[in-house]
């Protein structure tokens, strides 16, 4: 009984003498809830308050008890402890025995402090996620401005002027021809400034040959020809010799270098040398041209844009050649050579300028008929053929120019086959027609693309087929040549024009007419060179030829008058 009594008199004071047991924390401690406050719960609920040793509770009505969550508090094996008065309740009250409510066990992530640490969480995770998307923009916006000033912000690069201007390899000479950077095969030697022979003749002046099979550079007048050796100072036009303070013509294999002082005698144009790189700017369009001077000082770049390279910078009132207007931009050439794009708002009075050289070319004259030719062709194959020019001339109406095919290449070394009869020059005459006699590289000799290129790119084979030729026009008293050489590849087309110049100038001499036969111009016949034949030659003759069903063959002929063209009739029989 004692014990039991014991045991009961333990029991009420852990239930406080109300009948309530009092919960321990979960951590084993008391809990501990101010009477206060739990007071004031049961009186919500409609609970008398029940005082027990400083603390107030409220009994619950009888029939009110909750045997369930009291019997799950015993199953859960929790232990009962004080309850302190300065501590808040945690955890919602539950019934426990008749008319007695008491407070539930606080739970893991239940309670207001665990709510306070969840919102805070939450609170501190929004706050984080706005931090990163702020720092995400800011980045991003000083990504796009990075992108913007690289685009659009001027480059600072500099072109490198060796790769403008083409030098891979040192000693090389940049080159500049008006308006376009050409190949840098130039050269300084003795002070003096070389071009190698395929500049000059593409870029400078045409009219100037070199034959690598002979060593020899030649160049047409009108009524001469300059000749000059390799590494001499000394150079010949036709028979007389003149010389120079430096030598005019130097070689690197088989390559020729020409003294650009030597081609300016010949040529119109006015050059410059210029350092950093080497260079030589020349020029030889003149006329009128368009100039503007630079506002301030800025840069003149490889193309239009201001990302594009510099190529050199141009200073306030330095004056700049326009050579194209792209809006925003122009293309320019700078007085020391470089041509590239300034910004138009860079550039002032833009105006008009006549540019030109103290320089007199001679000119080549040509033989001009006052009348209108009708020219008949005549095919001779033997001497007895031309027996029977009487029977022609009384055949042809009108006719003013008969051309017989007298001239025949016999080899590849310059030799000639001629039939030409001085009887046939006189009955014509006496029927008031001149006799222009033809020369054929087929037909009676040389017939091969092949043969034509080995006769004509040798001066000394081209020098005595002209001899002979010239020898039979004097000869019989003919009063023209008539050039048809039909077998001219690409190649030979360089050679073949050489001859005609070299033939004008002894066709010139002796007042003698030079007429020279083509094709209709095609893109596969341009190796003919009709402009060059046009200044050389006194006739440039387009045939179109057909045939009529009478078996005659005729032909519809254009003459060209130096740069004066009128249509005639011609035939051939």
């Amino acid at each position: 009984m004692e014990q039991k009594g014991r045991r009961s008199r333990t029991t009420s004071d852990r239930r406080g003498n109300t009948g309530v047991l009092r919960p321990k924390n979960i951590d084993g401690t008391g809990s501990r809830i101010s009477a206060e406050d739990q007071a004031g719960r049961q009186k919500v609920e409609g609970q008398e308050p029940v005082r027990s040793r400083g603390q107030e509770f409220y009994r619950q009505p009888a029939g009110r008890q909750d045997e369930k969550s009291f019997g799950r508090q015993r199953r859960s094996n929790q232990p009962f402890g004080r309850q302190r008065q300065d501590e808040q309740p945690t955890g919602r009250q539950r019934q426990d025995g008749p008319g007695i409510r008491r407070q539930q066990p606080r739970r893991p992530g239940n309670g207001r402090p665990a709510m306070r640490k969840q919102q805070s969480r939450r609170r501190r995770k929004r706050n984080l996620g706005i931090k990163v998307a702020a720092l995400g923009i800011f980045v991003a916006a000083i990504v796009a401005a990075a992108f913007l000033w690289k685009k659009y912000s001027p480059s600072k690069e500099e072109y490198d002027l060796n790769k403008y201007y083409g030098i891979e390899n040192e000693g090389q000479l940049a080159i500049t021809v008006d308006n376009q950077v050409v190949e840098p095969h130039g050269m300084i030697a003795d002070g003096k400034a070389y071009v190698q022979y395929e500049i000059v003749r593409d870029y400078i002046n045409s009219r100037f040959y070199w034959d690598s099979n002979e060593n020899v550079l030649l160049y047409t007048l009108p009524k001469d020809m300059v000749t000059v050796e390799v590494g001499s100072k000394d150079y010949n036009v036709s028979k007389e010799k003149k010389s120079e303070d430096y030598v005019i013509l130097k070689t690197e294999g088989s390559t020729a270098y020409i003294a650009l002082d030597f081609v300016q005698q010949y040529t119109n144009i006015d050059y410059e040398l210029y350092n950093d790189p080497n260079r030589l700017m020349i020029v030889s369009d003149w006329g009128e041209t368009t100039v503007a001077a630079v506002k301030k000082n800025t840069q003149v770049r490889y193309q239009g844009g201001v990302k594009s390279p510099i190529l050199t910078q141009v200073k306030k009132k330095d004056e700049v050649t326009i050579l194209e207007d792209e809006g925003d931009w122009k293309k320019v050439r700078t007085k020391d050579g470089f041509i590239g794009y300034v910004k138009s708002k860079a550039l002032r009075k833009e105006e008009k300028k006549i540019v030109s050289r103290a320089f007199e070319e001679q000119e080549f004259t040509s033989i001009k008929k006052d009348y209108t030719i009708n020219m008949a062709w005549h095919n001779v194959t033997n001497e007895e053929a031309n027996s029977v020019v009487l029977q022609r001339i009384a055949d042809s109406k009108g006719l003013t120019t008969i051309a017989p095919t007298w001239f025949h290449v016999e080899n590849t070394d310059g030799g000639m086959n001629s039939i030409a009869s001085a009887d046939y020059v006189n009955y014509a005459h006496q029927a008031n027609i001149e006799v222009w006699a033809t020369i054929r590289d087929f037909d009676g000799g040389i017939n091969s693309y092949e043969e034509s290129y080995e006769l004509l790119r040798y001066t000394s084979k081209r020098e005595n087929l002209i001899n002979q030729l010239m020898s039979e026009a004097l000869r019989v008293g003919i009063d023209g040549i008539n050039v048809d050489f039909e077998k001219i590849s690409d190649e030979c087309g360089e050679h073949y024009i050489q001859f005609i110049r070299e033939l004008s100038v002894r066709c010139r001499q002796n007042g003698i007419v030079l007429s020279i036969d083509n094709y209709v111009p095609k893109g596969y016949n341009m190796q003919y060179n009709r402009k060059e034949q046009g200044i050389v030659a006194d006739y440039v003759i387009i045939m179109g030829l057909w045939r009529f069903t009478c078996g005659g063959t005729c032909g519809f002929l254009q003459f060209r008058e130096g740069r004066d063209c009128r249509d005639i009739k011609g035939s051939s029989g």
